[in-house]
């Protein structure tokens, strides 16, 4: 079964919630899942590489973060300092969100096509807006999922199920905090320059990131 479609049929479980809202979740549903078909098809910066993807890399995208988080795992089983160790993984994981969505997600971030194109159809602003952030959510829910799932099994292993819990939701928090760091950078930097210097600075960052990257 292909990952959109699990997503999907994820995302169904929440519709309760999104009809509580005033959604139409038959249009959202929708949208998601062409925006979901389109991430497969477009080119994604992978650790300063783009890379081709299709309907059937999702799930290797997130083995390959989840190999990354492995090495993470292996530092904090060996520390002796809990704290240390907690420390390493939270700014390992808000960094590789930040960079994420920086690197990966800026067009979709940016994307105004959505406004011409979806809402002169029948589909209202909140419809819309639910879809995108249900979109982006989806996108780092796997990209988390792939970074802290060793890391988890870790915590579990070394201070019991409560530490676990606790550390669970604290991931949450650290990804939303993430997020909330890198779209105030956005908004920050487009009060002083227009879109087009905007791509020109993110093309920027993405260089510098791969040098980085690469040379580590």
């Amino acid at each position: 079964m292909k990952t959109e479609t699990l997503l999907l049929k994820f995302l169904d479980l929440l519709q309760p919630v999104y009809r509580l809202a005033g959604v139409d979740y038959e249009k959202l549903r929708a949208i998601v899942g062409i925006k979901l078909k389109m991430d497969n098809r477009r080119q994604m910066m992978s650790f300063g590489k783009k890379e081709n993807t299709d309907s059937g890399n999702n799930f290797l995208k997130t083995l390959l973060y989840s190999i990354f988080g492995g090495f993470v795992a292996i530092f904090m089983y060996n520390m002796h300092s809990a704290m240390m160790g907690m420390t390493i993984f939270f700014s390992y994981i808000m960094v590789m969100i930040a960079m994420t969505l920086i690197t990966d997600f800026s067009s979709i971030l940016l994307d105004t096509s959505d406004i011409t194109i979806i809402l002169p159809r029948p589909v209202d602003g909140r419809t819309l807006f639910a879809a995108r952030l249900t979109h982006i959510m989806l996108y780092l829910g796997q990209l988390t999922l792939g970074l802290s799932l060793l890391p988890a099994v870790v915590v579990g292993i070394k201070f019991g199920a409560v530490v676990l819990s606790c550390f669970s939701i604290v991931i949450v928090l650290a990804v939303f905090m993430a997020m909330l760091v890198t779209t105030a950078m956005y908004l920050l930097i487009m009060q002083f320059a227009n879109k087009e210097k905007l791509k020109n600075t993110i093309n920027s960052f993405q260089i510098i990131m791969a040098v980085i990257v690469m040379g580590g």
